[in-house]
């Protein structure tokens, strides 16, 4: 919204729709600017909201409603957001285990299980780039997801040429379980720009580039599958 071509006078919104409603309804949380950006995390229950830094905003403001946006409780995150549109994860309180929220930051993965109001580092860059040297070659982190269990899938960019960079955490050590390429794309350098889980199942969008280009490719991956 506003002027395009002008960041201090661009701004972000944010619509609701009810499913059996024929009009949306503007619920943007107010009180904070988002010029720089609005992500959304993806949630089984309440809504969250992130704000990417803008201007001179250093850390991202969160917003989290559990009415569809008509009433939001504020939280904050203590450094700033990846610009990156998974770079927030919710998943409210279970029977038997806490809610558990996911930020990426610049440098690494934020966790918090105390409903938003303290977050621990969860891993850094430089980890997952040991755990993928040979594998991926990793090159910036830039999605996030909960799996199965509530595990934590990061995805990456790999500099190695037809790899795709997922991890995840078993028995305290990080490990990857991207696939690999083939066919005209084995030679590709890759990017995961979304990750997303439903059910059993983890699928993601990856950007894979060559001299020839960058193409769009889907990847995906059942429950259990090592």
């Amino acid at each position: 919204m506003g002027r395009l071509n002008d960041p201090a006078n661009t701004f972000w919104e944010v619509f609701f729709r009810a499913p059996a409603a024929t009009h949306w309804s503007l619920v943007t949380p107010s009180g904070v600017a988002d010029n720089g950006g609005l992500v959304a995390g993806t949630s089984s229950g309440p809504l969250t909201i992130g704000f990417e830094p803008s201007q001179l905003l250093r850390y991202s403001p969160l917003a989290q409603t559990t009415d569809e946006g008509v009433h939001w409780t504020s939280a904050l995150l203590p450094t700033a957001l990846a610009a990156v549109p998974d770079a927030l994860v919710y998943e409210p309180a279970g029977p038997g285990a806490p809610a558990r929220g996911l930020a990426l930051v610049r440098s690494g993965v934020l966790v918090s299980t105390a409903s938003l109001a303290i977050w621990v580092p969860l891993v850094s860059t430089s980890v997952l780039n040991a755990a993928g040297t040979r594998s991926c070659g990793v090159n910036g982190l830039s999605a996030l997801a909960l799996g199965p269990q509530d595990v934590a899938l990061v995805g990456t960019g790999c500099r190695r040429a037809g790899q795709v960079g997922v991890f995840t955490q078993t028995d305290g050590l990080w490990r990857s379980i991207g696939p690999t390429l083939g066919g005209s794309l084995s030679g590709s350098a890759t990017r995961v720009l979304r990750l997303d889980v439903a059910g059993s199942l983890t699928a993601g969008l990856v950007a894979a580039s060559s001299g020839r280009g960058t193409s769009p490719v889907a990847v995906w991956r059942p429950a259990g599958r090592s």
